[in-house]
């Protein structure tokens, strides 16, 4: 009886980060880029990222726009990782800062589901 490597069998995975421009978001991106069960990373933002990506492709792109549930199609992701928070809204409109923590975060939500979105995770 033969064993399979299950690192070669299973498929590579492609990975969608939010929130790049901020350190967190780098910081994962940065990792992920190095793990070599990954095949591809994307990270988003409305913000240039100040931190080096590695090899990992940015996309300027808000969370709030309906090319978010484009995108994961398009690409295949099957795995998300929303590290964008607003942690300073209390410094901003309270409505503003809804649409970014809450409307955003539904809106991913929404790009991520359905019968045909690839994501898993």
């Amino acid at each position: 009886m033969r064993l399979l490597d299950w690192n070669i069998v299973a498929k590579k995975r492609r990975i969608l980060v939010t929130g790049v421009a901020r350190w967190w978001g780098a910081l994962l991106v940065q990792r992920l880029v190095e793990d070599p069960d990954v095949a591809e990373v994307i990270g988003i933002d409305v913000r240039e990222p100040r931190y080096d990506l590695g090899r990992a492709d940015y996309l300027k792109l808000d969370i709030r726009h309906s090319l978010i549930g484009k995108l994961v199609r398009s690409v295949g992701i099957d795995t998300v990782v929303h590290t964008l928070t607003r942690i300073d809204s209390f410094d901003m409109d309270p409505s503003r800062a809804h649409e970014m923590n809450v409307i955003g975060t539904l809106n991913l939500i929404a790009g991520c589901a359905g019968a045909d979105s690839p994501v898993r995770r």
